[in-house]
């Protein structure tokens, strides 16, 4: 996994991290080296959240749990410090300013009533579903590293 950069704006920032992940995988969790910095965590099933607390860095290790152990990728965040400070700084005045807000429609509720329709229990199925089972009978191998997550920069704003 990649660098994060982020301002230290408070606003949490995320990445779903089960591509760079294979294998069989039960679940995902996360954690910072330094809490005063970024916390961490997953947001079922797949989705890394991080929340900058403090000018600094910090170290987020996700792991991936699996039937036959765990994998386990750890990258950095660099909450707005030092030369990132300037780097936030352009790309929010280079930013075009949002868009207002667009005025609320009124939601559409369909006022027609339809007809009721006959269902007999005794009608077949029309779709041919297999029987066996679909599970892969006693996984036991551990997930596996697939690929590193690409540098990220946002900007105040994004």
């Amino acid at each position: 996994m990649s660098e994060m950069r982020v301002a230290g704006d408070g606003l949490a920032h995320a990445r779903f991290v089960a591509e760079f992940f294979g294998g069989p995988v039960n679940g995902y969790s996360a954690s910072s080296s330094d809490n005063g910095v970024a916390t961490a965590g997953i947001r079922s099933p797949d989705l890394l959240i991080v929340a900058p607390v403090s000018n600094g860095t910090a170290s987020v290790t996700v792991t991936a749990s699996g039937p036959g152990g765990t994998a386990t990728q750890t990258f950095t965040v660099r909450v707005g410090t030092g030369s990132d400070q300037t780097l936030f700084a352009d790309a929010a005045a280079a930013a075009p300013a949002p868009a207002p807000p667009a005025a609320q429609a009124e939601p559409f509720i369909p006022t027609e009533v339809l007809p009721p329709v006959d269902v007999t229990p005794d009608d077949p199925d029309p779709v041919d579903i297999p029987t066996e089972s679909l599970l892969a009978a006693d996984v036991t191998a551990q997930p596996v590293l697939v690929g590193t997550i690409p540098q990220q920069s946002v900007a105040a704003g994004q």
